[in-house]
């Protein structure tokens, strides 16, 4: 068997399949009912080539904007975020009513909605949970163990 063979075999458990998804509980986040809000993404990486593309034309835009930093670029990078994840990761979610009873639906705008007010909030939430979409253990059947007993 060659190296590239080898390789192949070797790393083949630690890849992200394509359209494996997993969910990421808010805790803390009820939108009208009993329960945590849960959001349905697919990984936040290379093996998201949707994402990756829109991540570079956002960069490119970014960049367009000059390098001097300042509240507002923050803000506009806050917000691109969101759509990001809104249009290319996020596929679902669980525990999101418009009034009890009557579930939202998880649109790219309603997702965007969603995901602009915990950012406006709790930024430090949102950034966990782009952390962890992002992580491709939490995506995978790794050998290396679950992402929970690794102390993710």
């Amino acid at each position: 068997m060659s190296l590239d063979d080898a390789l192949e075999v070797a790393l083949a458990p630690l890849a992200v399949t394509a359209g494996s998804t997993r969910e990421f509980t808010f805790a803390g986040v009820y939108i009208n009912s009993e329960y945590p809000f849960v959001i349905v993404s697919k990984h936040a990486g290379f093996s998201n080539p949707a994402l990756t593309s829109a991540q570079i034309k956002s960069f490119n835009e970014r960049q367009a904007r000059g390098s001097k930093l300042s509240v507002e670029k923050l803000e506009a990078d806050r917000v691109a975020d969101c759509k990001l994840f809104a249009r290319h990761v996020v596929v679902g979610w669980k525990n999101a009513n418009e009034e009890p009873g009557k579930p939202a639906s998880p649109t790219p705008e309603n997702v965007e909605k969603v995901l602009l007010a915990i950012s406006k909030k709790r930024l430090d939430m949102f950034r966990s949970y782009t952390n962890w979409a992002s992580d491709a253990d939490n995506f995978t059947e790794s050998p290396l163990g679950d992402a929970e007993s690794l102390g993710k």
